[in-house]
């Protein structure tokens, strides 16, 4: 079970009050670096707010978990993928639990009607308020506590395959590698990182990681590899095509998961795929379930950055801003005779320099996904959505 409560208890600015702002304030911010926690924080407020719900009806309850939901897929940026995945998993439990509380009070109405006997289940009005359907989702009658207690189990149970989901990953690593093998990976990927540690315990193999600049995560990540005593090599992000013909596989991790079987992944994943592509070596990612998202991405939309929910322009955490630099004014080859105090003709200026932290990766580039529920190919992600959300 992973810790969470580091930033979980993040400090938003003073005047927010409530979890949900919180929340919307750390997301904003960019204070919530790992996916895991944002999906695990999503599902607690919504069950929170189940908890708390002082409404009659289970009409009532249903309509507030709905708000809430809109409320908070609507405030977070369009880039982060995770809280609107983990809205339609809980919206989708609302909707099961609540066909079944209908199903219970339908079944328990018609009890009723047999016990009155045929005469007086035929002499009811055809406008009476039992044969006519109830105008929005849950009969009336249906206590609330008939539809709170068993959808708070059904989240329990989400939660506890979000805690679960990075050992079930894990649990495959000696399905996929095998001894003497040498794997390349990139950046630092908490699940990628317990998929190798997992298989180095039975496994002998060796990994190389690439540095992915300027953030240099991958230096982080060797040294947690090197710890747990696998051998690891530090590789320069300009150096991953001439490696690529000494790797036998390429593992990565992903932020999200679209529709088509694409990535939402880290900045450099796209060059190391291509050459793994050209180099005929299999790309396996490991993503859970709840990366898996269902937006979709047309061909059309594959060069710009709103295909996968990046801002076009600058944003806080996303970009190299404000980085002074001296520039020389005036300057040209042969300009500056000997002796010249060329610092009184440099002045200082701010340069924004870009650097998107993700990229898309399409799906012809992916070999396998290896999720908590087993190993899937991009083309069978139709029928994982169709299991997890609504799709109509």
């Amino acid at each position: 079970m992973r810790n969470i409560t580091g930033d979980y208890n993040s400090t938003p600015e003073d005047g927010m009050s409530s979890p949900l702002d919180k929340f919307i304030y750390d997301i904003k911010r960019d204070r919530i670096k790992q996916s895991y926690i944002v999906a695990m924080r999503t599902v607690t407020l919504l069950r929170d707010s189940i908890s708390r719900y002082q409404g009659d009806t289970a009409n009532q309850l249903e309509e507030t978990i709905c708000g809430e939901a809109d409320r908070l897929v609507n405030s977070v940026p369009t880039n982060e993928l995770i809280v609107g995945n983990m809205v339609k998993r809980v919206l989708r439990l609302v909707r099961e639990e609540a066909d079944a509380s209908r199903k219970r009070d339908t079944s328990s109405r018609e009890d009723a009607a047999i016990g009155g006997g045929l005469h007086s289940a035929m002499v009811v009005p055809a406008d009476s308020p039992a044969k006519r359907e109830p105008s929005f989702g849950l009969p009336e009658a249906v206590a609330i506590e008939e539809l709170r207690e068993p959808l708070l189990e059904s989240i329990g149970e989400l939660i506890a395959e979000l805690e679960s989901s990075a050992v079930h990953i894990a649990d495959q690593s000696l399905e996929h590698i095998h001894s003497a093998e040498v794997v390349l990976t990139i950046g630092l990927s908490r699940t990628v990182e317990a998929f190798l540690k997992g298989a180095a315990l039975k496994r002998r193999f060796q990994v190389m990681v690439v540095e992915c600049a300027p953030n240099y995560k991958g230096h982080e990540m060797a040294v947690r590899l090197s710890d747990a005593g696998i051998q690891t090599t530090v590789v320069t992000d300009s150096a991953v095509f001439a490696v690529m013909s000494r790797v036998n596989k390429v593992i990565i991790g992903t932020r999200a998961v679209l529709a088509n079987g694409g990535l939402k992944a880290i900045a450099g994943s796209r060059c190391i795929a291509e050459a793994a592509s050209f180099h005929a070596v299999p790309c396996i990612v490991c993503a859970a379930m709840y990366k898996l998202s269902a937006s979709y991405v047309s061909p059309v939309q594959l060069g710009s950055p709103e295909a996968v929910g990046l801002p076009p322009s600058a944003g806080p955490g996303e970009v190299g801003v404000g980085q002074n630099v001296e520039v020389g004014l005036g300057q040209g080859p042969g300009e500056v005779g000997m002796g010249q105090n060329v610092d009184d003709r440099v002045t200082q200026c701010t340069v924004a320099v870009e650097a998107p932290i993700f990229e898309y990766i399409p799906p012809e580039l992916v070999t396998l996904f290896i999720t908590n529920t087993g190993g899937h190919s991009p083309s069978y992600l139709y029928r994982l959505l169709s299991e997890l959300y609504d799709m109509g």
